[in-house]
């Protein structure tokens, strides 16, 4: 039905179709029946004066005859379309309440609670009217009136329309000959009908090209029914208000404009955006419609707001033009809502609700001499944040928010740093739009300065200093474990001395890069100690990479030589030296400067290619050099991480430099049983990446007892897990630390020592010696504590950069513009301040991820990909914490050998779990590619067919399914192939121990299937577990695949 029906001859007067913001309500109405309905609306006033409540009842009764629109209730069609029907009649819900024998006090609480009886009962939306009225009689000439009615049938200028009526109809004797005839909201929905709704989408359409949607990114509640929201509110100064009224009037703006403006700028700095997009409430009420300011109906509409904010230009500039853009829009304003966010990227979280309508029940009214003061109104939104202002004396205003998805200190910054944001406007309309701050002066002081205070740094230019000195300490003490064998310190300083020498003798010289070509082993830390005692700096390379990127490496580092073993595969064209043969030459110390490069890592890079990293000498001695690491003559640090990643930095140097002793582990997984055997072995401190933090936690808590502390980071670490290690270890001291390879490692560290109390986050902490952590918006301006901002890091330990790469070296590392000159580095990654004044890792800010412990970019494997031979376009995302590739072809391509194509160019951890070909790659609306919309990959189309033969057989064949999430998996199908990584492999193990079936994580690599893994292992070699949770039966812990991502990067130092 698009047009309004009349009824002569029933009860049934009129049927009407549904405005926009009608349909809205009612989808909202409809999510849960449970839930409270958010679109009820509640105003308390007190009413002075000689009220006659019979009369003022029937003035009531009239106002509910006179406008159609009170009598409104809504049924569905067969067609499943809702109507609107008017009655000619309904009967008004009233109610009075005698409550003057109480004190005032007494008698207003008991109306607040019966106001609140009635907010929690919902309207039966078939049953009209929607609206009900409490008239509470406080004394002989005070009384109060509570009114809840249904958003659905006015909006804030019906409930001024009405009052006024209301109060005309009282004087005039409680009959509806007072005011003149009122108009129908009927002929807005026939001039609704009328509009030209082609150039209407048209003028969105432009408006919103290229928008980025939801301004804060807030949870979506899809299908859910929101509930009531909490608020803040604040009230600015008269004179304030003044000085905004001025203001406005003064430029040609109005205050509107100013708060839209405003919120704007918050909206930027809260969601680290130069386009915003927001929700206004517009009146709707069409000038051209006869009568419509008189007539009572849901003439509003939400419809979006675009503010594209550019840091240099003037505030009194963006103003200008977004009330020009706005105005121009204004003809359009009719399309709902539903219909404009089809038009490309329009959905938001917040909404402006600025009342620019007179409310009678602000003013005293003539009527009988009555007057009305608003004691209390109540209104919600679906939105995560309303901000709704008020106009007056004093500018009210509310800010609305709905705690299930918005903390209350979030919402307090938000609209502490609006009604900043608006003082600053006008007192400075021509500074730049990017130098207003949401911060004070002291909150700026505390969050640049003072929570960024260390402790001083080491002296020392480099650690082979630092290391020299310990040899001069402990030359006879053990240095470096391997298996049985040991090396003191003196071995270890002689032998990388005569390797230095034999570097020396082939050219290098002090700056020159060094490719250190080695697994993990005694031989590679002292090829690292002897390229930086030749004053070189070395580059770590995986002898197991594939050629291709081992040949890559080289040639973009430019190394001048190459160590590794005489038996080593290494690209021609460099000097090689052997290291278990660097001669007897002597030794060789060339001094360096703490700016000198140390090293060069690479990591990966959006552009395809990788990038290296170089890292100074200086850094590297003030990350190893700090006492509060705690490590002493006596302690143990076990090396198992992928050398060529920065956590080797912790496990070689710290303990090198404090006298300690580094065991090298053998290559594969260290699982609870061989952690304990570390331990019994004298291990005491160990590192762990989160992956495989959870992983041990949830397989054996109690493998961690005997250590003495065990350092984590690397990416989220649940609370629970370290909860759960610490009460079966109640002695351990945790050390989460924070730090991309950009920054030597550890920028930010976080201790809790035993019995300390855990709070509701793990932090990754406060600032390690020399580092500077600042949490910034879009235009590098510090955020108050709770907001989630930029993370940037300054100070010691800050890259030189990325070699070769000026462009990408100054987009990433900036000028600090709180230091003397200093640079400070853009991590991509997103992190808030505790009041505490410690920090909280809160995701990625890019495209950049983590997999099994390693930063990734999928550029560099979607541009892998899309080199292959018949691939046209290629995307690769991340899913449960596995890379997925997906390609399209104007060709047949097979899957499973792309992915075999793309792993001889590409390390273990940058090839896709699965590739997927499809015939086009879904896009959005503004013809972005959609990556939720790729569809899961089909792991169960490897399945093979064979059944299992042995129960053994059977046994794995059901857990390999159910860790895998498969139907069902054949007996000789592999668990690498069907998407199992290290993670899956250690709960299949566990799973299986369970059953009676024991082996490791280590022999699901080597045997891989259900049939080798049954011809490995021996039925009944461990018992099934009684006592206490397992894997099969608890909480995982939050070992979601999303948040386990690193455990993989094991296998790749094998």
């Amino acid at each position: 039905m698009n047009t309004p029906v009349t009824s002569p001859a029933s009860a049934l007067a009129e049927v009407w179709p549904l405005s926009p913001m009608q349909e809205g309500m009612l989808y909202h109405a409809s999510l849960d029946d449970d839930a409270p309905d958010i679109h009820l609306i509640q105003q308390t006033l007190i009413i002075d004066g000689p009220l006659d409540a019979q009369r003022f009842r029937r003035s009531w009764e009239a106002v509910l005859g006179r406008h159609a629109a009170l009598r409104a209730c809504f049924h569905r069609r067969k067609s499943g379309e809702t109507v609107q029907l008017i009655p000619r009649e309904v009967k008004l819900p009233w109610t009075e309440r005698d409550l003057s024998g109480l004190a005032e006090a007494d008698a207003l609480a008991e109306v607040s609670a019966i106001a609140e009886q009635e907010r929690a009962r919902k309207f039966d939306l078939a049953r009209p009217p929607l609206l009900r009225l409490m008239l509470a009689r406080l004394g002989p000439d005070r009384h109060c009136l509570v009114t809840t009615s249904h958003h659905l049938l006015i909006d804030g200028w019906s409930r001024a329309v009405i009052e006024s009526d209301l109060l005309e109809i009282y004087a005039a004797g409680g009959v509806a000959a007072g005011p003149p005839p009122a108009g129908s909201y009927a002929n807005y929905l026939a001039w609704l009908e009328r509009q030209d709704k082609q150039a209407a989408r048209a003028a969105w359409r432009a408006e919103l090209a290229g928008a980025e949607g939801s301004a804060l990114g807030l949870p979506e509640r899809p299908g859910r029914a929101p509930g009531l929201p909490a608020h803040e509110v604040a009230r600015l100064s008269p004179d304030l208000t003044s000085a905004l009224t001025e203001f406005a009037r003064g430029h040609g703006l109005t205050v509107n404009t100013l708060v839209q403006g405003a919120w704007a700028l918050v909206l930027a700095r809260l969601a680290r955006r130069r386009d915003v997009v927001f929700g206004a409430v517009v009146s709707g009420r069409p000038p051209e419609l006869p009568g419509a300011e008189q007539v009572v109906g849901l003439f509003i509409n939400t419809v979006p707001v675009r503010v594209r904010l550019d840091g240099g230009q003037p505030v009194l500039r963006l103003l200008t033009e977004l009330q020009q853009r706005q105005s121009t829009l204004i003809p359009h304003h009719h399309l709902g809502l539903p219909e404009i966010q089809k038009l490309g990227e329009a959905s938001f979280d917040t909404v402006v609700v600025f009342e620019n309508y007179v409310d009678p029940a602000a003013r005293s009214g003539p009527a009988g001499g009555l007057g009305l003061t608003l004691k209390d109104f109540r209104q919600a939104t679906p939105y995560a944040i309303t901000l709704g202002v008020m106009p007056g004396e004093s500018l009210e205003i509310e800010l609305q928010y709905h705690p299930d998805v918005l903390g209350a200190s979030l919402a307090k910054e938000a609209l502490d740093g609006f009604t900043r944001v608006l003082a600053r406007m006008i007192a400075e309309p021509e500074a730049p739009v990017g130098r207003l701050d949401l911060l004070d002066d002291a909150a700026r002081e505390l969050v640049v300065r003072r929570w960024n205070e260390t402790d001083a740094v080491v002296d020392a230019p480099s650690a082979v200093d630092l290391f020299r000195r310990q040899v001069a300490k402990t030359p006879d003490a053990t240095a470096v474990v391997a298996g049985d064998r040991t090396w003191s310190f003196t071995e270890l300083d002689e032998w990388s001395g005569r390797l230095a020498r034999a570097l020396a003798d082939r050219g290098v010289r002090r700056g020159d890069r060094v490719a250190v070509v080695l697994e993990r082993s005694a031989e590679l830390l002292t090829a690292w100690l002897g390229v930086w005692r030749a004053g070189a700096a070395y580059v770590p390379v995986d002898p197991g990479y594939p050629a291709d990127r081992v040949a890559f490496m080289l040639a973009d580092a430019g190394v001048a030589a190459v160590v590794c073993r005489a038996s080593g595969a290494v690209p021609d064209g460099y000097p090689r030296i052997f290291v278990d043969d660097p001669g007897e030459g002597g030794t060789c110390l060339v001094p360096v400067g703490a700016d000198d490069p140390a090293y060069v890592m690479y990591t990966s890079g959006s552009t395809g290619t990788p990038k290296g990293v170089v890292v100074s000498h200086g850094s590297v001695a003030a990350l190893v050099g700090y006492r509060l690491w705690d490590l002493h003559p006596g302690d143990a640090v076990l090396m198992h991480a992928p050398h060529t990643f920065d956590p080797a930095l912790f496990e070689v140097w710290v303990p090198l430099v404090s006298g300690a002793r580094v065991v090298l582990a053998e290559p594969g997984v260290v699982d609870a049983d061989r952690l304990a055997a570390y331990v019994t072995e004298g291990l005491t401190a160990i590192n762990f990446t989160a992956g495989q933090f959870q992983a041990l936690v949830q397989e054996a808590p109690e493998s961690f007892s005997g250590l003495r502390y065990f350092q984590t980071g690397g990416d989220v670490v649940p609370l629970g897990a370290v909860e759960r290690v610490r009460q079966a270890c109640p002695e351990l001291r945790v050390l989460h630390t924070y730090g991309p390879t950009e920054t030597t490692f550890c920028a930010s560290w976080h201790i809790i020592e035993p019995g300390d109390e855990l709070g509701p986050a793990l932090p990754i902490g406060r600032p390690h010696p020399g580092r500077r952590l600042y949490v910034l918006d879009v235009f590098l301006r510090p955020v108050p504590p709770g907001v989630v901002g930029d993370l940037h890091i300054a100070g010691t330990g800050v890259a030189q950069g990325y070699l070769g790469r000026a462009a990408l070296t100054a987009e990433r590392f900036v000028a600090d513009p709180f230091g003397t000159g200093g640079r400070m580095y853009r991590t991509g990654d997103l992190a808030y301040w505790t009041d505490e004044g410690e920090l909280v890792f809160a995701g990625r800010a890019d495209t950049q991820v983590k997999i099994r412990g390693y930063r990734v970019e999928p550029g560099e494997v979607e541009a892998v990909l899309a080199a292959q031979p018949g691939v046209d376009q290629a995307v690769v995302t991340v899913r449960d914490g596995r890379l997925l590739g997906y390609v399209v072809s104007g060709g047949a391509v097979d899957p499973v050998r792309l992915r075999e194509q793309v792993a001889r160019s590409l390390p273990d951890y940058l090839v896709p779990a699965a590739v997927t070909a499809l015939d086009a790659l879904p896009v959005t609306a503004n013809g972005k590619i959609d990556r939720e919309a790729l569809p899961d990959p089909d792991f169960g189309g490897r399945v093979s067919g064979r059944e299992p033969v042995t129960e053994v057989e059977r046994v794995l064949c059901a857990l390999f399914a159910e860790v895998l999430g498969l139907e069902r998996v054949g007996a000789d199908d592999s668990f690498l192939e069907l998407g199992g990584d290290s993670i899956t492999s250690m709960q299949l193990a566990a799973r299986a121990r369970r059953e009676g079936i024991a082996f490791g994580a280590r022999e699901v690599f080597e045997y891989r299937s259900p049939a080798g893994i049954a011809a490995f292992v021996e039925p009944g070699a461990a018992e099934p577990a009684t006592d206490g949770p397992v894997a099969s039966d608890v909480d995982l812990l939050g070992l979601g695949r999303e948040e386990i991502e690193e455990f993989e990067a094991e296998f790749d130092g094998r």
